[in-house]
Order: structure tokens, then sequence, then C-alpha cells
């Protein structure tokens, strides 16, 4: 039975009747003969099967109750006209959920919850319409901002946040050490999550995450991104505006921010996807030159052009023409492009039966010659100009276009990238793995620690950006699980924790030019930039911290250590 009261004078609001028998424990006879592990399983099974209790929750303003009955369908009654709202739409729930207490309202009280094995559903309840589905396997726990904008969850490894206008992807992963969490507070204004800690829940734990809601959000997802060399211009590609225009914007990271909008570019396709058409971009090695190209990969008989922007004179200049050179060769089969270090020339990768390489002139606008063997969708150039390597695994020496076969990850090649000085050079797979190789690529320096993490569903992560600080000391990585990674070079070590990055799939990674920032573009975040150098990472605990710790406090958390001011 399920009853509501007045907490004010005790008044029966509704009453409830529920059906349901008596629980029926799992009997040693049934057990006996049985595995040991099967035993446990039915164990647990036997929680959940035969409780016949229901659970209740009260909208946040008192007018609604949902009822969640075991193996049948959610069911939710207005309180002061003490009636069930009719919905048919409501999905049916186990005991499992009933225990766990997975069905409840937004703060509005306009919404229904209800968390699954899969995910959370947000149901209208007046219209019936299913609103959104966030899809994290299990969740164990939600809790929302009091706008409703936000949402803040557990699964039990990490605590998890999501804006409610785009629940493809975590505004933040925070990662749970071997702990429980659970009672969530979300604050969007102090730009504090808090939640208590462990079973007994004795500690309360505050996660600041002014990084992940200060930057601008944009809720449809920027389709393409990358940094110039030096991480002073950042190239962004909104999503398409309708199905035949594309317009690129560059973003001046040097103080106000400064945007150039470049002029649209054409692209018809007969395709219904979110990237019809295909985008490839370049920054030359000076960031002084961006150069793009959209096209339809499946309009075999077009011409490819490049257009370059001069950067400094904010202007176009002559569009290079990169056309079908032989029957095999046309412009729908180029999958990249580079600039070679030189400047003075452009590769572009063309995915032929055998692959090939074009060495394009660009100030003649011309191909010189033809690597054949070679290519991929991520290319990368030694700073000498002297090797290609490529996300297909090859090994192109430039100067007398032998191509090598190499095997340069664990898994499928995602990313390749060289340091400054070319002493190093970096591969991100598929299952988030990043190897390190001398820059010859001829010797293995092995993978790097802390890669290799499978996500909460146990798909893997696989590498989409890596970048190198201009001193050579530190490599950087993110993936599509939203977090950054750096490590220290000379000892191959993490420089700490993983970092997390709003707005999903990391597009592309770089350094400030005095490698005190790292920044990051990703799918709905344009810039987000971390502070990576130590003074200024003190000075903001300290700053956090309102100041050092007194000297009591020192005495007894670190008897050991002689006090000292460390702020």
């Amino acid at each position: 039975m399920i009853q509501v009261r007045d907490t004010r004078d005790g008044r029966l609001l509704l009453e409830r009747r529920t059906g349901g028998g008596e629980r029926r424990p799992v009997g040693p006879d049934e057990l006996r003969g049985v595995p040991e592990v099967r035993q446990r399983r039915m164990r647990v099974e036997d929680r959940t099967r035969y409780y016949p209790y229901p659970d209740a929750s009260l909208s946040p303003d008192d007018r609604l109750l949902a009822l969640c009955l075991p193996g049948e369908p959610v069911q939710v009654w207005n309180v002061p006209e003490q009636r069930q709202v009719h919905t048919p739409w409501a999905p049916d729930v186990t005991a499992q959920q009933c225990l766990d207490e997975a069905v409840g309202f937004t703060p509005d009280g306009r919404r229904l919850t209800v968390v699954d094995g899969e995910g959370v559903r947000i149901w209208d309840i007046d219209s019936g319409t299913e609103l959104l589905r966030i899809e994290h396997a299990d969740i164990r726990e939600t809790a929302f901002s009091a706008d409703g904008t936000l949402m803040v969850a557990s699964d039990g490894k990490e605590v998890l946040l999501w804006r409610l206008d785009t629940p493809s992807v975590p505004l933040l992963r925070h990662p749970l050490a071997n702990t429980d969490a659970g009672q969530f507070r979300l604050d969007p204004k102090a730009h504090r999550i808090r939640y208590l800690e462990g079973t007994t829940g004795a500690v309360v734990r505050t996660v600041d995450v002014t990084n992940v809601l200060a930057p601008a959000w944009t809720s449809q997802p920027i389709a393409a991104a990358i940094f110039s060399p030096d991480g002073n211009t950042l190239a962004t590609l909104p999503s398409p505006e309708g199905l035949e225009s594309y317009r690129f914007q560059l973003h001046d990271l040097r103080g106000a921010g400064h945007v150039v909008n470049l002029p649209r570019v054409p692209c018809t396709s007969q395709r219904r996807t979110p990237l019809p058409c295909t985008v490839l971009t370049a920054f030359r090695p000076d960031g002084g030159t961006f150069a793009y190209s959209v096209f339809d990969a499946l309009d075999a008989g077009s011409s490819l052009h490049v257009f370059t922007w001069d950067v400094s004179a904010s202007r176009v200049t002559a569009p290079l023409s990169i056309g079908a050179t032989g029957e095999r060769l046309t412009a729908s089969n180029v999958n990249a492009i580079v600039f070679t270090p030189d400047r003075r020339s452009l590769l572009v990768s063309r995915l032929t039966p055998d692959e090939a390489v074009e060495v394009w002139d660009l100030f003649h606008g011309a191909t010189t010659r033809v690597i054949s063997g070679a290519g991929g969708e991520q290319l990368a150039v030694r700073p000498d100009g002297k090797l290609l390597v490529t996300s297909h695994n090859q090994l192109a020496d430039l100067p007398s276009a032998r191509v090598i076969p190499r095997t340069l990850t664990q898994n499928t090649t995602h990313t390749v990238a060289f340091s400054p000085d070319g002493a190093y050079l970096a591969t991100g797979d598929e299952a988030g793995r990043v190897t390190l190789w001398d820059g010859a690529a001829e010797r293995n320096l092995g993978v790097l620690p802390g890669t290799f993490r499978p996500n909460t569903a146990g798909v893997l992560d696989p590498i989409s950006a890596l970048a190198f600080s201009h001193d050579g000391h530190t490599l950087a990585a993110a993936g599509t699980d939203g977090t950054l990674r750096m490590w220290d070079l000379e000892s191959r070590q993490p420089l700490g924790p993983a970092i997390p990055a709003p707005g999903g799939a990391t597009l592309s990674l770089a350094f400030s030019p005095d490698d005190r920032t790292l920044r990051a573009a990703t799918e709905h975040v344009p810039v987000h930039e971390v502070t990576i150098a130590p003074d200024q990472a003190a000075a903001d605990i300290c700053e956090r911290a309102g100041g050092g710790l007194p000297q009591a406090d020192w005495d007894t958390y670190l008897p050991e250590v002689p006090y000292r001011e460390v702020c």
C-alpha cells in the first residue's frame, strides 16, 4: 500500500493499494548441485525476482506521484485530484528499478524520468512524447540542476555531467577512485557538484566544474577543426547551413579572439547525412596559410579545388585545382592534404587501388611527382621534410619516393604526429593507445602508460588528436572519451591524471606558443583551454582554497613535514 499524507497535519492525500504476494527466497534444495558462481547469480536474482513492493516518488511541487510497480508500467497520479493520469506510453519497470528508485521527475515536475540498464529516458507527461534519451550503461543515481538544463549521474566508475539539450555526449567525466557516489547536488551558478562519498556517506566531495561550464557551447556539433602549428589560430567548420553551403571560420586566439568568416564553399550531394561532403584542411607549418576543400566524394568526375587563405592578409589566394591526372586518379578519391615544411608543396593523398601521394607545386599549380603505395586519412611530415608517415602504416622517403610498410600501432592507426625537432613520432590507435617512436620511425619506444582505456560500455575510445609542446618535452593526446592526457617525454610518465575536456570527442589539440596552455577543440566547444604552467596551477589552487593550510591542520595531516607557507 502507498499512502501520501500532508506533513503538516497528517491528512491522507492519496492511498494506492498494490498487489503482490509474499517474497519467496531461493531455497537450499534449489541450490544443491549448482556451481558457486551460478548460486551467487541466483541469490542476486532472488533479491529482485520475488520483490513485490513498489516505490513512489513525488514531483518537486508535490503535485504528481510516480509509482514504480515491478513488472508493470509506471503509474503517474495527480495528488490534489486523487486520480491516475492517463499514461499509455509509460514503460514497464523491473523490481530492480524499483529497488534503485529509478523513477522520478525533472525539477519542473512536467517530465517523467526513468533510469534503465541502457541509460536515462525522459518523457513529457502531458503529451507522452519521449523528449530525449541519454545512452550510458549502469547509471545508478541522477540529479538535475534547478533550471533543468543539466543532469549529473554516476555509473559507479565516474561522475558524469550532461547538458540536456545535447544528450549525446557528457559535458564532464570525473573518475571515482574505487568508491561510491550519491546524493548529488548540482549548483550551476557556483560551478559546483557536491556528493556523498562511500557507503557510509561520511565524506562530502566537491567537484569544481568551472572549466566545463564556462566555455561557449554549441548545440550543433562542429564538423571539423584544426589548430595552426603555433597554436594561435583555430579553423572550424560549423555544421553545414543546409546541404549545399559550407563556411569555415578562423579564430584568432591571441587575446580578443577575433573570428573571420571565410567565403562560402558550395557542395551539392545527394546524401542526407550530417556531413554529406568530404572536408580537407591543412595549415602551413608557419601558420600563415590555411588550405581547405569541400567536395562530394560520390561525384567521381569532378575537379577538386583547394582554397588557400592568407591569414595575415585575410584573403583567399588563387585556388589550386586538383583534377584527374589519370583515368584512375579522380577528385573523388582524395582523402588528405598536408603542406611540406619548405612551404612550397602540398601533398595530396589519393585512395587509388594501390594508393598514391601526389606532390603539388603551389607556385606553379602542377603536380611534380607521384609516390605510389602510400596514403592515408592522416599524414605527418617530419620537420626536415625528408620523411612522410601515414595512418595506413607507411613510411615514405620523400627524396627517393621509396615506401616502407611499418606497423605503427597495435590496432588500427588513427593519428600520427612528429615532435617539432623531429626527434619523436607519436601514433594513436583505435584502442586508445599512444605509441612513441624515434624520429626515423625505426625504433618503437613503447606504449605510453595510462592509455588503452575502454569506456563504461566496454567500447574502445580511439585517439583522435595528438600534439607536442613547442619545446618538445611534453606530448598531449585526446580521444572520443572527452579526456586529455599528457606525458613527460624524458621519463615517458603521465603528467597527472586525465583532464576532462567538455564537448565530446576532441577534433584538434595544440599548445600555446609559450607552452603554458593546452588548447582543445571539441565537437561542441570550439576552444577549451587548460592551464598547465606549474606556477599558475599552484596560484589557482591557492585561490580556490582561500590560502594555505593553517599550521594546526598542517601538524594534523603532515606531521612529518616541517611547516611552511605554500600560498
